[in-house]
């Protein structure tokens, strides 16, 4: 309700492209209230004629008539989807209403867009910067850190003779180890300035067991890069969480079945270049469907990893959708 309410302010917006998108928003929602309707309407006598069909393309869906029957099956429904144009379609899958929709609708949706040779754009539900080294070095600079603190002390004590001052030496050490620490925790920050954010895509992201799938990935490298390997896995996650302890607190187990693999030898990017590959990748036929409960989830993952040379690692993680097979029995 609440992106109901941020909708119809975009109504009332005196910008034509924010009014244009709040109609096709909620031209997309499976349900509105009246007051949208009424919006809906005031909006077909927008003075920009994008708008106003916008407008009216959405009251078509969400009026009583034919094209918007409150009961329908999925044949009905599959045939109702295949007669709406691919941006409509992309605007469910990727807008604020995609929750609303249930599973078999959205894999019906795309299945459609599958079947017209169309990807779907995935972004990462987890994205790591994993550096081994540097926490190695950011260990002994906090180490030696402490030695000096330690020393400081020491050397404030009125009874040690000026000669037996640690502070002289230990100093220019500190400094050093201080720089280090610097570049430890900033490190990862700056290790993203190297790449840009990388397009994702798939031909299907709700699939059924034995199914083949595109995956794409593209990243450009904004400055000159030596990767040492990237790879592309497909995986399957176990996630168990136990009973609360003395304190509360639930430990989450987690373990990962690698199902397929994809991998890329060294190569040297130089700045600007993009590194772009589609692989096909497929879901065993003997897979088990994805499931969420509280204490409970089994996952359908892509893991790309990237070691790029003296740079920490990356590690993005982007999820997919395995049905169970009663989804796709009409």
């Amino acid at each position: 309700m609440d992106d109901v309410r941020r909708f119809l302010e975009m109504l009332q917006s005196p910008h034509s492209d924010k009014r244009f998108d709040a109609c096709e928003e909620l031209r997309v929602a499976p349900w509105i209230p009246a007051e949208a309707i009424a919006a809906l309407r005031t909006a077909t006598r927008d003075s920009n004629p994008a708008v106003a069909d916008a407008a009216m393309r959405a009251l078509a869906l969400h009026m009583p008539g034919p094209k918007a029957p409150t009961r329908e099956s999925p044949q009905e429904f599959r045939e109702r989807m295949a007669q709406e144009d691919s941006p409509y379609l992309h605007r469910i899958l990727e807008g604020d209403f995609r929750g609303q929709w249930s599973e078999a609708q959205l894999g019906m949706i795309a299945g459609l867009l599958a079947a017209r040779g169309e990807s779907l754009p995935l972004l990462p539900t987890k994205r790591r910067l994993s550096n081994a080294q540097g926490s190695c070095l950011g260990l002994i600079v906090l180490c030696w850190l402490v030695i000096f603190v330690v020393m400081a002390s020491v050397a404030t004590l009125p009874e040690l003779p000026d000669q037996y001052n640690p502070l002289p030496t230990c100093v220019p050490w500190t400094l050093a180890a201080s720089l280090l620490l610097a570049v430890w925790i900033f490190r990862p920050m700056s290790a993203r300035l190297m790449t840009t954010q990388a397009a994702v895509s798939v031909t299907n992201d709700y699939l059924r067991p034995s199914e083949k799938f595109n995956f794409t990935y593209q990243q450009t490298f904004k400055r000159a890069s030596s990767v040492k390997r990237m790879t592309i896995e497909l995986i399957f996650r176990e996630e168990a969480t136990g009973p609360p302890d003395y304190d509360g607190d639930r430990l989450t187990q987690e373990h990962d079945n690698i199902v397929q693999t994809v991998s890329y030898p060294s190569r040297k990017f130089a700045a600007g270049e993009m590194f772009s590959d589609t692989r096909s990748l497929q879901v065993p036929s003997a897979a088990m469907h994805t499931f969420t409960a509280s204490d409970s989830k089994l996952r359908w993952l892509i893991l790309v990893t990237v070691i790029i040379q003296g740079w920490p690692t990356y590690r993005e993680e982007f999820q997919i959708t395995v049905a169970p097979w009663v989804d796709f029995i009409r």
